[in-house]
């Protein structure tokens, strides 16, 4: 008789890892479908399709890696000149959006959040709905 293989646990470092990539993606394909609904093009350039999902606050910055209002979306032009040059985009936020909200996060980014796998999978959750009842 063989015997069965015993199933080797996920070290929590490596789901929190995955389930991050799983909330990245739905996040992203959430603000795109808005940003393509609200704009149509890059809002930043207002040249190119939407590609991708552009951070005004950088998303190493946890607290507002998946809050709609820090994010928008974006070329890969767009996304790629805001390292050389943030002041264009930075003034398009304030323009757009004013400069209340952008002082805000700013100061929210100040914040920690230490992800656990409840959060991660709630935010999964909310971002893969939300783009379905679009």
């Amino acid at each position: 008789m063989a015997k069965k293989k015993k199933k080797k646990k996920v070290p929590l470092r490596t789901q929190l890892r995955r389930l991050e990539k799983k909330a990245d993606k739905a996040f992203s394909e959430y603000i795109r479908a808005i940003s393509k609904v609200e704009f149509g093009k890059c809002p930043l350039c207002n040249v190119n399709e939407i590609q991708c999902c552009f951070h005004f606050v950088r998303r190493r910055r946890k607290i507002l890696r998946w809050d709609p209002k820090n994010v928008v979306g974006a070329c890969h032009r767009c996304n790629y000149i805001e390292y050389r040059d943030p002041d264009l985009s930075r003034a398009w936020f304030i323009k757009t959006r004013g400069v209340d909200l952008y002082l805000a996060i700013v100061e929210k980014s100040k914040e920690q959040l230490v992800p656990d796998l409840i959060y991660l999978q709630a935010i999964v959750d909310l971002y893969t709905k939300a783009k379905s009842e679009l």
